[in-house]
């Protein structure tokens, strides 16, 4: 193995020519990402690699703290899909491997981090079908014995005439569509002048929005209007391509039909984000607008077009499956697994914890508007696999109604929860919510539905997702193994017997049983403590 020697920098104009003029050189890997990540709070992790006195390249990454410090390129839920090496010169998937190795040993010996997790494009295999990740290997991570996840998306190769790209799109109903697009007179408008980025982003997050609501997936898009503002105006203009598809609708007025963010680089690019109002999707916007998009890359010198994402409907423009492995080194063996952990609970919310602690320095203004960031009456709303963990596990039933609390529940005082709890919400919402009242009892494994939908089946195009509040009233007992569904209030003083499925309101001092659960008789009122 080679000595490689590093040294954090401030990168200078220079060394931004030199990474961004590197062979490897991606979109997340430049002056102007630099600039988006700082407008958003996040600290940049740059270090310059010598092979004995030969300046050889950079590693770009990021450090965070989440319970314990590390290194990850890149960090999850920023927009950011890979980074890592950017090299001066052609280097072999074996070097690369031998930098990391070499470069972890260094942060961990200088005690910068504990942890260091990169996604490296230039180790990715392309795949011509979709395999189980559990099945991917990496050969050459696999002879350094490298512990290594996958993460699975879609490129292609755009820098290309448009004859060959043209041949490339792989289903004819995506020529059609395009031609349907272009007969119906709609065209591609590029923004090109600054004080048009907000409007455009105003836009573009509203048809997120449209989009996300009618998928039942989550209340807003997973990156905030700020947050789309925030790219759009660091990487302008030569760095983003935001592109709008106008056209007349059935009363002949012009419209914005939709739009879409990519990110530029003479390496890899990225389809950031893309959206369209579903009541223009029969226009086919969206297939003329990728279509537009990868023309204009390629006269641009772009090179691959990741997709970010495995969706099947991007099949359709000739992309093929690439699997980044995830290479994973740590200080200590028992943060392997333990950094998994901890980054679900960083993304899942508990990064609001984390920044008022001030151990993280973020942009606040920035974090109020992120999709997992609710904040109610000015109070920081937990919520994450760490308190649904309290909720249904730990021993101490206060610590289950506690957890439930910070999951933005209303729950009243003295309430004794059963071990087992289950609560599906889909995601958090603001608006729906579990409410119960003083004194309340629940039995073990007892579920409340407050959120379903058929996730990934077919049915979810026939069924409509169903997200209501439960309200469960003072001095109830909710028996063993009760089911409530969504939208049901249960007044005060009610006894739900065991097993029972509760489908409608339940009225005050009512006893209630069986699947779907009826009225079988009512408390005595006079003999209440």
């Amino acid at each position: 193995m080679n000595t490689y020697r590093f040294a954090r920098i401030n990168p200078s104009n220079e060394d931004w020519k030199r990474i961004e003029g590197a062979y490897d050189s991606t979109c997340y890997q430049s002056e102007k990402w630099d600039t988006y990540l700082r407008c958003i709070g996040v600290r940049p992790f740059i270090v310059s690699i010598f092979a004995a006195e030969e300046h050889i390249g950079y590693f770009i990454g990021e450090k965070i703290w989440m319970g314990i410090p590390m290194i990850t390129a890149p960090i999850e839920g920023i927009g950011t899909y890979t980074q890592g090496l950017n090299m001066l010169r052609e280097t072999s998937e074996e070097e690369r491997i031998e930098i990391y190795q070499a470069l972890a040993q260094w942060i961990f010996s200088e005690r910068i981090a504990l942890t260091l997790q990169v996604d490296d494009w230039q180790l990715r295999r392309d795949i011509p079908e979709m395999i189980p990740e559990g099945d991917f290997r990496q050969e050459t991570i696999d002879k350094y014995d490298i512990p290594y996840d996958v993460r699975p998306t879609l490129h292609v190769e755009v820098n290309k005439p448009e004859e060959e790209l043209w041949a490339g799109l792989s289903y004819k109903s995506c020529k059609y569509c395009i031609h349907k697009a272009q007969k119906l007179g709609l065209y591609i408008r590029e923004i090109t002048i600054f004080e048009e980025i907000p409007a455009f982003c105003k836009v573009h997050y509203d048809q997120l929005r449209e989009v996300c609501a009618g998928k039942g997936q989550r209340p807003k898009p997973a990156q905030s209007e700020r947050r789309m503002r925030a790219i759009c105006e660091s990487l302008f203009p030569d760095r983003v391509m935001m592109l709008e598809v106008v056209g007349p609708d059935e009363n002949g007025v012009e419209q914005v039909m939709s739009s879409g963010i990519f990110c530029l680089d003479k390496g890899q690019c990225s389809y950031w984000t893309g959206a369209s109002y579903k009541r223009y999707q029969k226009y086919c916007p969206n297939e003329l607008m990728v279509w537009e998009a990868m023309l204009r890359m390629s006269q641009r010198g772009c090179g691959d077009l990741n997709f970010c994402g495995m969706a099947s409907y991007k099949l359709k423009f000739g992309t093929v499956y690439a699997y980044v492995p995830r290479l994973k080194f740590a200080k200590y063996a028992l943060f392997l697994n333990l950094t998994s952990y901890l980054k679900r609970l960083y993304h899942s919310g508990i990064k609001r914890i984390i920044d008022s602690l001030g151990r993280i320095s973020s942009n606040k203004r920035e974090n109020k508007t992120n999709t997992y960031d609710y904040i109610k009456k000015g109070k920081i709303m937990w919520f994450g696999r760490a308190m649904m963990y309290a909720m249904t596990r730990f021993p101490k039933a206060k610590v289950r109604a506690w957890a439930l609390r910070k999951l933005g529940n209303q729950i009243g005082k003295d309430v004794y929860i059963g071990p087992q709890l289950t609560m599906t919400v889909g995601y958090v919402d603001t608006n729906i919510q579990l409410t119960i009242g003083d004194r309340v009892s629940f039995g073990p494994n007892v579920t409340l539905i407050l959120a379903s939908h058929p996730n990934n089946s077919r049915l979810k195009a026939y069924l409509q997702p169903h997200r209501r509040q439960i309200n469960i009233g003072a001095d109830s007992w909710i028996g063993a193994n009760v089911t409530i569904m969504p939208g049901v209030s249960i007044g005060e003083c009610c006894i739900i017997g065991a097993g029972a499925v509760v489908t409608h309101d339940v009225p005050d001092y009512a006893i209630m049983a069986g699947v779907p659960a009826k009225q079988i008789g009512t408390v005595d009122k006079s003999k209440l403590a």
